[in-house]
């Protein structure tokens, strides 16, 4: 089980295992977008339904929809990377994918999606229809992440700053510029808070803090250097903060705790309102088949 830290932020950070998902396990779905308002077809048993022609399929042309034969339900195709310009270099575009798996790529009325385009990001509507591209500040390495409390704002990073883009007036304006350090950043993975008013960032890659937007403040300060390095933060439902180790072990500011595995492997954080439970499911490094899954309340 993640231990509570016992110094720089007390109750606020929390130790875990290494949790990292696969990008490429994500790039061959984002062109998909299932609409919920015209599912045919579910299903509510055990059973295991394997696609029915997985090596055959074709997808239809983008805008397109075609039903899903094993639950029935439509999906449309929003992109075809291959045949979009790469309007950030030359050529066309090599992939389009949600970021990543932990964090949303819908806005918070589900009007807006937001698309990687290989280096820079793109606004979809609800329908999953292109929009247009997003200033290329917003790029692979800003994080961009929708506000839980306006569907128009988005926040992301750059250097060490802190800032937000209005995707309705299409303004940018700074939210905090962190002086002392020379560039800030979520490591990838992490997400808004759910309350919509707390970041977890880490400074210069060793400083890792919460900061929370409302009240411009900046939270205890646990100081990662010199304990071998982590790999991702991520921050729960009430606010405190998991980190994931890259050394190998089951103790302290090392791998999967509690696994005989210590392996980076995928997960995400949840809760159901009285307690917040972190899922892992861990991979053997050399095969990547599936040793095991848990779910640890933390």
């Amino acid at each position: 089980m993640p231990q509570k830290n016992s110094h720089n932020g007390g109750r606020n950070v929390l130790e875990t295992g290494s949790l990292i998902l696969r990008r490429f396990l994500l790039w061959s779905v984002p062109w998909l977008i299932f609409s919920g308002a015209t599912v045919s077809a579910y299903v509510t048993d055990r059973e295991i339904y394997n696609p029915v022609n997985y090596f055959s399929f074709l997808p239809p042309d983008v805008g397109k929809s075609y039903i899903d034969p094993a639950f029935g339900t439509v999906i449309k195709r929003v992109s075809n990377a291959p045949s979009e310009p790469n309007r950030g270099d030359t050529g066309n575009l090599a992939f389009i994918v949600n970021e990543y798996a932990t964090m949303t790529p819908f806005n918070s009325d589900s009007s807006l999606i937001l698309l990687q385009h290989q280096s820079y990001f793109a606004l979809y509507d609800g329908d999953g229809d292109y929009l247009r591209d997003l200033p290329f500040e917003i790029n692979a390495s800003s994080e961009p992440r929708w506000s839980r409390r306006d569907a128009n704002v988005l926040y992301y990073v750059t250097g060490n700053q802190l800032k937000e883009y209005n995707t309705a007036i299409g303004v940018t304006s700074v939210v905090h510029t962190f002086g002392e350090y020379a560039r800030i950043s979520g490591k990838g993975e992490s997400d808004i808070s759910v309350d919509g008013d707390h970041f977890v960032l880490v400074g210069d890659d060793r400083d890792i803090f919460v900061y929370e937007i409302s009240a411009d403040t900046k939270g205890p300060v646990f100081d990662a250097a010199g304990l071998g390095g982590f790999d991702q933060v991520q921050i729960t439902p009430d606010n405190r903060v998991l980190v994931g180790w890259y050394a190998i072990g089951t103790g302290r500011y090392q791998g999967a705790r509690g696994s005989y595995i210590a392996y980076q492997a995928p997960g995400d954080l949840g809760g159901d309102g009285t307690a917040e439970f972190a899922l892992t499911i861990a991979l053997d490094p050399v095969t990547s088949v599936r040793e095991h899954n848990t779910i640890e309340e933390v």
